[in-house]
């Protein structure tokens, strides 16, 4: 058997899954190399692309990088509180900011510590778990949909202020339909899918030309009410169909 069985199946598990974060980690480093995240400027005059198109990938880029950052602060938060529980979290949350650029793993963190620090110790992440501790999982997610807004997705993406002439743009050509057909809504469908479904899963912004998703005041009311809707569906009939469609996302099927 060599070497390997002489490592217990758990550190066999715990190897195998340095090497994959290893992979990840250079994939990732891969990936930015070959997509930076910095606006029009990076395509320069030689572009291939239209202006319109320029604008398009700049907020693709920008929102998958906003959720990306979302994601590498928030699921730790919740694998370490299933692992070592709530009075853990409480005593090693004001000291996760200094796993940053130490040891052999640096933090994964696109967005840049200039523009948004790791691990900041925010009163929302305690009380959002502590909610979840009690049992009281529709406040513990507003707790946590305020961290994500406010102390995440605000500096990393929100405060870009091409990204928010280009929101604000957005929304009122959709909302005015001038010029005819060249907006998006703005709306979220709680599916494995991009598209709007008239069921009741999907949430829209609103129809106020002159709204602004950049703005948090205006932002947190169209969060919270997704928010409420899935705590609904899932208390009700519609269980079903969130399970499944949280599974195809995990899975990579039925995104469209």
């Amino acid at each position: 058997q060599g070497l390997a069985g002489l490592l217990s199946p758990s550190e066999r598990e715990k190897r195998a899954t340095i090497r994959a974060f290893e992979q990840r980690q250079h994939e990732y480093e891969q990936a930015n190399r070959n997509n930076p995240v910095w606006g029009f400027t990076h395509w320069g005059a030689e572009s291939p692309l239209t202006y319109s198109q320029q604008m398009y990938q700049f907020v693709y880029e920008m929102l998958a990088m906003g959720n990306t950052t979302l994601f590498l602060d928030v699921y730790p938060l919740h694998v370490f509180y299933a692992e070592r529980g709530l009075e853990a979290l409480r005593e090693c949350l004001g000291s996760r900011k200094n796993i940053n650029g130490t040891g052999q793993h640096p933090v994964l963190w696109p967005v840049g510590q200039e523009t948004l620090e790791f691990g900041t110790e925010h009163d929302e992440i305690l009380q959002a778990f502590e909610s979840i501790e009690a049992g009281n999982i529709a406040e513990s997610v507003e707790h946590l949909a305020w961290h994500e807004q406010k102390n995440i997705l605000q500096p990393a993406m929100y405060n870009d202020s091409g990204l928010k002439w280009l929101l604000r743009s957005n929304h009122a050509s959709y909302v005015t339909n001038i010029p005819s057909g060249a907006a998006e809504a703005i709306e979220l469908t709680l599916a494995s899918q991009c598209r709007r479904i008239d069921d009741g899963r999907t949430i829209g912004f609103g129809n106020n030309p002159v709204a602004d998703l950049s703005d948090i005041g205006q932002r947190m009311p169209f969060v919270l009410r997704a928010a409420a809707q899935f705590d609904e569906f899932l208390k009700g009939s519609n269980r079903h169909q969130m399970a499944q469609a949280i599974e195809d996302i995990a899975a990579g099927l039925g995104v469209r």
